[in-house]
Formats: structure tokens, sequence, C-alpha cells
């Protein structure tokens, strides 16, 4: 009889794994929605001096006002980017191990609780 145990094995991993990729990636799509939000709510601003604005939590794309700005920081959006994904990797491993293990794991890395006793 042929053994089952590695493909059950096999099965849950992958199976793991794509949940964990699910994970990171519906994260990484709240972090891009975080970055439009700055856009819509300047989007057209006929109220004001139309100054639009992207980016979250660095704004790396400002265009209009009343000088006619019109700058692309690409510093910014790489930093943007770089924490996006820091961000949905750690979610997505947040959720996969637990949050609380991951702060126990933390700890033991050396944050001590810094608490008054």
């Amino acid at each position: 009889m042929p053994d089952t145990t590695d493909l059950t094995k096999n099965h849950s991993s992958e199976t793991a794994r794509l949940y964990w990729a699910y994970r990171f990636l519906a994260a990484l799509l709240a972090m891009v929605g975080l970055n439009l939000l700055t856009l819509a709510r300047t989007w057209k601003a006929y109220h004001t001096d139309m100054f639009e604005q992207i980016g979250f939590p660095l704004v790396f794309r400002e265009r209009g006002g009343f000088a006619g700005v019109d700058a692309w920081h690409y510093e910014l959006l790489l930093i943007d980017i770089l924490i996006a994904l820091a961000v949905a990797y750690g979610f997505a491993h947040a959720c996969k191990e637990g949050f609380v293990a991951m702060f126990h794991k933390l700890r033991k890395l050396g944050l001590e609780n810094k608490t008054c006793s």
C-alpha cells in the first residue's frame, strides 16, 4: 500500500502557501488603495487651488496649485513601495503564525517590555 502521508503534507503546505499569498495580495491591495485615497481626496480640487497629491504615507506626486507645480519624487515612491511590501509581508506572516505568537517572537529578539514595575 502506498504511503499517503507525504501527499497530505504536501497538499496542506501548498494550501498554506496559497492562503499566505492571498493574504499578502489583500494587504498589498489595501496599501495601494491608501495611496490612491490621497489622490481621490484631492482630485480636481475645484474649490481650492487644484493641487492634486498621491501617496501614502509619503506624498510622491504633486500637481497643480497656483504656481503650476508638477513634481515627481521617485525616492519617496520607492520608499512607499518598500513600506507597502513590508506591511503586506508582515500582515501575511502574522495571519499565518498568529499575531500573539509574532509579538512573542519579536520580544525574544530583544524588544523588551519597558513597563514600570
